[in-house]
């Protein structure tokens, strides 16, 4: 089911491709992206939340309005149980992004520090180089 929500706010509106977002989601969990890219996505992740929430209270306003006729009391009911469900499966996705973040922050921390101790081994390997001509400079100044 190929769903697209969107949610007013602030006279702005946010379209929501779910499927492209969940897809996106799932796909972190099979590679190995940085942590700016998990940060940018637990953005969306807060932004459909978000929204969610607010197509949810619209849907509930609506659902529970007596002047409301069955049939769309029942869409409207549909629409806040996808959107609550929306947002159960963000709080989740967020949830787990966060340890994903956690993780790929301590991987790049290894990997600078890897590259900072490659750095001081090879200069302490030239330093040792050049030390090892110091007793001829020495014999040849003396």
């Amino acid at each position: 089911m190929v769903s697209t929500h969107s949610a007013s706010t602030d006279n702005k509106v946010v379209s929501l491709s779910r499927p492209d977002l969940e897809n996106r989601i799932a796909d972190a969990f099979t590679s190995e992206l940085s942590s700016a890219q998990i940060s940018s996505l637990i953005q969306e992740v807060d932004q459909a939340d978000r929204a969610a929430k607010h197509a949810s209270e619209q849907a509930n306003e609506t659902a529970l309005d007596p002047a409301t006729r069955p049939d769309a009391v029942a869409k409207a009911r549909k629409e806040m149980e996808d959107a609550d469900f929306t947002r159960r499966r963000m709080a989740k996705a967020a949830e787990r992004l966060k340890q994903l973040l956690d993780e790929a922050q301590k991987r790049e921390r290894n990997k600078e520090n890897r590259l900072e101790f490659e750095a001081a081994r090879a200069e302490r390997d030239q330093l040792v180089e050049d030390l090892k001509e110091y007793p001829e400079l020495l014999d040849k100044l003396t």
